[in-house]
């Protein structure tokens, strides 16, 4: 459950949880997110940002600019342990700096979730129901989005991305990738 994920991961009930979720690498956008992060949200908001690093030199900007308010998990994580990082968070933040397609956002969306990430690619297909969270320039406009939504909308949201999948068969997505 919700709570039962938040404890694990020691976040109380009253944060706004964003999530990264996905291999490390230079072209997925870390540093500028961390950034942007820290700029738009004070101590109301967790990031959590999980997976194996990828590029040891990327990964020492990355860790050096995080702070208490940014949870950096630096491993593979392993299928058993996924649904505890989507079930803590309220949103799945992919900044991709180039996307044809993810795993990651087709993950999201069967786990409910809003998605900020960038307008391009599949993702304006695939995340068009929830157009307002997708940005152009910067996933600073996204957040800024973020920040006036309810979390009734995120909820109604995430139940629209799950619903969206049905429209698919895995061997669409097999093909995609």
């Amino acid at each position: 459950s919700r709570i039962e994920a938040r404890k694990y991961f020691n976040i109380d009930d009253d944060k706004l949880v964003l999530l990264f979720t996905g291999f490390i690498k230079p072209y997925k956008g870390i540093p500028e997110l961390i950034e942007c992060f820290k700029k738009i949200f004070s101590g109301n908001a967790i990031l959590v940002i999980a997976g194996k690093v990828m590029n040891a030199e990327y990964f020492a900007t990355v860790k050096k600019s995080i702070n208490e308010n940014i949870i950096l998990v630096d491993r593979f994580i392993e299928n058993e342990e996924l649904q505890l990082y989507f079930n803590a968070s309220d949103v799945v933040v992919l900044p991709f700096k180039k996307i044809e397609n993810s795993g990651s956002v087709i993950l999201a969306m069967g786990f409910k979730k809003p998605i900020i990430a960038p307008k391009m690619g599949a993702l304006i297909e695939r995340l068009k129901n929830q157009n307002e969270l997708l940005y152009e320039e910067s996933v600073e406009e996204s957040f800024n989005v973020l920040k006036g939504m309810t979390s009734t909308k995120l909820l109604e949201i995430g139940e629209n991305n799950f619903s969206e999948l049905d429209k698919y068969k895995w061997c669409d997505f097999a093909k995609a990738f």
